[in-house]
């Protein structure tokens, strides 16, 4: 595997975002939907689709780590380049991504 000082930037770049998006998300606290209405649907073994603003992403995966390190969770994200960095610092979460439609 050849190493390029654009990818090594980037893979810093990326590391540095994960840390600071886990330390934010230290202060933040879920308003609508609480943790154990989360709970109980992980609890029986239900599906469930959560649906969020682009500004919450990074939240889901900290909550995730925090709360439910064990539920399966996947997030989509589009096919552009900020698509791809923000799947993988998702994935440092634990998180694959999904890319989807670029529109």
């Amino acid at each position: 595997m050849q190493f390029t000082w654009t990818g090594i930037k980037e893979s810093i770049v990326i590391d540095l975002a994960y840390r600071l998006i886990l330390l934010i998300c230290r202060t933040l606290r879920p308003e609508k939907v609480s943790i154990e209405s989360i709970r109980r649907y992980h609890d029986r073994g239900e599906n469930a689709i959560y649906v969020f603003w682009h500004r919450r992403i990074f939240y889901i995966g900290y909550l995730r780590l925090k709360y439910f390190p064990d539920m399966k969770v996947w997030i989509l994200v589009s096919q552009s380049r900020d698509g791809t960095r923000i799947g993988r610092i998702v994935e440092k979460m634990g998180i694959p991504f999904i890319q989807g439609s670029s529109t």
